[in-house]
Formats: structure tokens, sequence, C-alpha cells
């Protein structure tokens, strides 16, 4: 895929930190709430499928991110595996679509390596929670791995594209 100097720019400055700072919201908001730093997020449930209005979609939209944001930078998921992401679908923007030049991320890149297991439930959870109606539940033990997933996801994501802007991404700001 051909793109721009301006859609290159756009993805940079707007797509992806729009996106980081989805994965993170939710990680932000348990922050706050234990930190006490803003009143509005102290009676907030913890739990992410407790009834909130705020906590639970900034949840399931950090999983769909996550799973988003793997996959940009080179990442599958097949039969409970991650896997280099061979061969994207036509119309995906990926990292090698904003830099062709530029490797995806290989599965040895260390800090992938150290998350691997939190990574790919957080792709578990995504795909049968999610993503997908089914009939099979996530559990607590799985949601407690997914701050970890989300943490390394966003560190990725910024090692492999050191161009998004910092002071666009709430994560860097608020923790």
């Amino acid at each position: 895929m051909n793109l721009t100097q301006n859609d290159i720019d756009e993805y940079l400055n707007k797509h992806l930190p729009y996106r980081l700072n989805s994965l993170m919201a939710w990680d932000i908001m348990m922050y706050r709430q234990k930190n006490n730093v803003d009143k509005q997020y102290v009676n907030l449930p913890i739990s992410p499928y407790q009834d909130s209005l705020v906590i639970e979609p900034a949840f399931e939209i950090s999983l769909v991110f996550g799973r988003a944001l793997v996959q940009f930078i080179g990442i599958s998921y097949e039969d409970g595996k991650l896997k280099e992401l061979i061969k994207p679908k036509k119309d995906d923007i990926t990292l090698k679509s904003l830099f062709p030049n530029r490797p995806f991320c290989p599965l040895t890149d260390i800090d992938l390596k150290e998350n691997e297991s939190d990574i790919a439930t957080l792709f578990r959870v995504a795909n049968k929670s999610v993503a997908h109606l089914t009939s099979t539940v996530s559990n607590n033990g799985e949601h407690e791995r997914l701050s970890y997933a989300r943490k390394a996801i966003y560190n990725l994501v910024l090692k492999y594209v050191p161009e998004i802007p910092k002071n666009r991404l709430w994560y860097n700001n608020e923790i």
C-alpha cells in the first residue's frame, strides 16, 4: 500500500496516538482511582465486568486496540501462539505501510519475549470475549495479566515507531 506523506503524518499524529491512548485508558483510570487522583474515579468499580458506563467500555476497547496494535507491528496470533504476520490484509495499515524499509517486530525481540504469554492472553481474551460473541468467558487470572500485556504493547509500538509524538500520549503524561 502506498501512502502519501500526509497519510503517514496522519497515522503518526492522530490514529496511532488515539489507539495507544485507548489501549491505556483503563490503566490510567485504575491508577487515578488507586491513588485518589481524581474524585470522579474513586467510586468506579475496579473489576471490568461490573456495571460501569466508563470502565467496562475502556477495558474492552483496550483489548481490541491491543490486538490491532500488535498486528500493526507485525505479530499475529494463531493456534494459541504469537506468530509473525506473514500477509496482512490488502487494506490493513501496518508498520511497513508507514515505513516500508523498517522491519516488523521480530518474535525474538526481548521485550516481546518477556511478555509473550501476557500478549497471547490479551489476544485470547479479545478473541473470545470482545471481538466475537462466544460462549467461552475469560477469567480473573487472565484479566490480571492484561495490564502487563497492554503496557508491553504500548512500549513495543513506541519502540518500533519512535516518531509518534509523546506529547499526544496520555499515559506518558499521567503515570
